[in-house]
């Protein structure tokens, strides 16, 4: 009996263990994408799905890859809050705005929260780019978008209201535009627009990824979903779809589905 409990108690032991490993150690992922357009190389870290997580070792692995990786901008991909508060998100904005210039577009999270006027404050106290169907030209001929989570314009259809975002901004074919949009579920939309790289998140990676099946849910995709992670490519379009770096309030805990960082490097073709 004593084995048995002894056992039990050490596999839960384990198992907590492995749930904060999966839950906050960050890991890396590198992408390379060659450009006619990019005038010189250039290096882009995604942050998305930040959650107002308040984990200091999170926090301070994200800082020291940032740190080495010397990044041209960091672009944030939404959901930076959860729906019940602000003070993290806050603490980490203050803690990354000095280290490379940052370009935001709001998440879901966003827009259900009811203080979403203060966080925008911060982000701009903090010299935060805020995109909210707006662009602005970059060096190197890059043009970078920025639009707001289709939960902005309900009550109304959300695709319809997607399609008047997107239909807000002015997509170039002599330049590199780079699209920031929360949604890898609309990634037929994005083609249509000829956009050369979208970076979304919301998916959190399917949350729970499984051998065989894969990643498991992600909101508005449902079960299975095909937009979940990594770079999808169709009709010119690459999109990259982070797993995210923090959990939901509806969502605690990642199984095999570590928090991630999008490290893109644009180069020269």
């Amino acid at each position: 009996m004593i084995y048995i409990i002894t056992s039990i108690v050490i596999v839960l032991i384990l198992f907590i263990i492995y749930c904060y490993y999966e839950d906050f150690k960050v890991q890396k992922n590198y992408f390379e994408i060659e450009a006619k357009e990019i005038k010189k190389d250039y290096k882009i870290i995604q942050i998305s799905d930040f959650h107002n997580e308040k984990n200091k070792w999170l926090h301070k692995q994200i800082i020291e890859i940032i740190k080495k990786e010397k990044p041209n901008i960091i672009v944030i991909t939404g959901d930076l809050i959860d729906i019940d508060d602000i003070k993290y998100a806050k603490v980490f904005i203050e803690e990354i705005h000095n280290l490379a210039p940052i370009y935001y577009a709001p998440g879901n999270h966003e827009y259900l929260f009811g203080g979403y006027e203060d966080l925008r404050k911060i982000l701009i106290d903090n010299n935060v780019n805020v995109l909210e169907n707006n662009s602005i030209k970059l060096d190197n001929n890059i043009i970078i978008h920025g639009i707001k989570d289709p939960i902005s314009g309900m009550p109304n259809d959300e695709d319809d209201v997607m399609k008047e975002n997107l239909n807000s901004l002015k997509f170039t074919d002599d330049k590199y535009d780079i699209l920031l949009s929360h949604r890898p579920e609309y990634f037929d939309m994005y083609t249509d627009y000829n956009v050369d790289l979208v970076f979304t998140g919301h998916a959190h990676g399917g949350q729970f990824r499984l051998p065989l099946f894969g990643s498991i849910f992600s909101p508005d995709q449902g079960l299975l979903p095909k937009y979940a992670m990594g770079m999808h490519i169709d009709k010119g379009t690459k999109m990259i779809v982070s797993r995210g770096l923090g959990n939901s309030m509806q969502a605690f805990i990642r199984i095999n589905n570590r928090p991630e960082l999008i490290i893109v490097s644009l180069l020269k073709k």
